[in-house]
């Protein structure tokens, strides 16, 4: 049950961190933020969060894949 709980907790945190990363590609998208941002200095801010949220919402897709691996429910039954 333990181990369960984490990849449940992991994979919230990574659903969140995903989700948050599309929202803020879609404001660079709509905005216009790498023109305006490389053009005229404006949404620089926009741009560089979506940038740098990269590191993060990889990290946590790749702690659900470790935490799933070392999760022994998914260990296949050795008896059957």
């Amino acid at each position: 049950m333990g181990s369960a709980r984490w990849l449940r907790i992991v994979a919230l945190i990574a659903a969140i961190g995903v989700y948050g990363q599309s929202l803020l590609g879609g404001l660079v998208s709509s905005q216009w933020a790498v023109h305006q941002c490389l053009y005229g200095d404006r949404l620089c801010g926009v741009l560089n969060s979506h940038l740098i949220g990269v590191v993060p919402a990889t990290l946590s897709v790749l702690s659900v894949v470790i935490v799933a691996w070392r999760s022994p429910a998914w260990l296949p039954c050795c008896g059957n």
